[in-house]
């Protein structure tokens, strides 16, 4: 399963903050799950609430504000001095961040109380700046929203409908499925055996919302969700050792060993972790791993696509 921080570490750092974000990605989470609004003078910026009493020392809307406005307030003001001052970020900023981390990135658009008009787009644009196409999804509690971001990115993204309840009747992976939407995202209360069944019958992924606990965890890895969204996005790692499992990440370093290594083989449960492509793992995942694995290659030979990769490293260490 897919481990999504959920408005980054907000189990324990301020929500929705530089400072979250960078501590979920030390952590080793695979994804950031982020919210943007727009300001009174039309600037995105990431934030989970319409208004700014729960998580600032400010008030009022966000989008009654401009963004110079918004700069002025504490966005880490709710822990009363634990933390240093943080401000709310533009989602430019955000992007910048992220387009030099290896995780990828749930953006959700919060259209559901207050329609921001072409938002959609606006977001777009933003992710084809900073050269991000190929590593967010997108989600809302407003449908639309998902239509709208499919048809302005030529469906080249995936999205999930969120959901607080019940609202799309008993079959989630139907209804996604007749909408073109790729994923479902339901809180894990509301999750049920016939739903899960449904997801699956229709090809419909299911990232769960907002998982904090090995049961709750336990539970759906029984179920064979896709991903969750957490405040404490360590709780993957911890739950994998709790079963058993050592983590074993596929990343060239100087003190990687091979696939073939005897310690690897006297391993009972392993679980390996695999990045993209293009930039690999994050730093941070790499160190929380147990073992840093690399495949021998001769020289001359080009480097192996994931999917080969992920081949060679699951036939070799299946032969213990």
């Amino acid at each position: 399963m897919k481990v999504m921080a959920h408005r980054g570490y907000s189990g324990v750092y301020p929500e929705n903050t530089m400072l979250s974000f960078r501590e979920a990605v030390k952590v080793g989470c695979d994804a950031i799950e982020m919210d943007v609004h727009e300001t009174r003078d039309g600037r995105l910026v990431v934030i989970h609430d319409e208004r700014l009493d729960r998580t600032t020392d400010g008030s009022g809307r966000v989008c009654d504000h401009s963004f110079a406005e918004l700069q002025q307030v504490n966005a880490a003001a709710c822990y009363k001095g634990k933390y240093a001052p943080e401000h709310i970020p533009s989602f430019d900023e955000y992007c910048e961040w992220a387009s030099g981390e290896s995780v990828g990135h749930n953006i959700e658009i919060k259209t559901d109380k207050i329609y921001y008009h072409d938002i959609e787009r606006k977001i777009w644009a933003t992710i084809e700046r900073y050269g991000l196409e190929k590593k967010v999804m997108f989600s809302s509690f407003n449908h639309i929203s998902l239509r709208k971001i499919l048809e302005i990115s030529g469906n080249a993204v995936e999205v999930g409908a969120l959901v607080l309840e019940d609202s799309i009747g008993g079959f989630p992976g139907y209804y996604c499925q007749q909408a073109g939407f790729a994923c479902y995202h339901p809180p894990i209360e509301l999750l049920t055996d016939e739903n899960v069944r449904d997801c699956k019958e229709h090809g419909v992924k299911m990232n769960v919302w907002t998982v904090n606990d090995m049961a709750g965890l336990e539970q759906l890895h029984r179920w064979g969700c896709e991903g969750i969204i957490t405040n404490f996005p360590g709780v993957a790692s911890g739950w994998l050792r709790a079963q058993g499992f050592r983590t074993v990440a596929m990343a060239l370093r100087d003190d990687s060993v091979p696939l073939n290594d005897p310690r690897l083989l006297a391993e009972e449960r392993l679980a390996i972790v695999l990045g993209t492509e293009g930039d690999g793992l994050a730093q941070a995942t790499i160190d929380a791993c147990d073992y840093t694995v690399r495949i021998p290659m001769s020289h001359g030979v080009d480097s192996l696509n994931v999917a080969a990769a992920s081949a060679v490293a699951f036939y070799q260490l299946g032969l213990q």
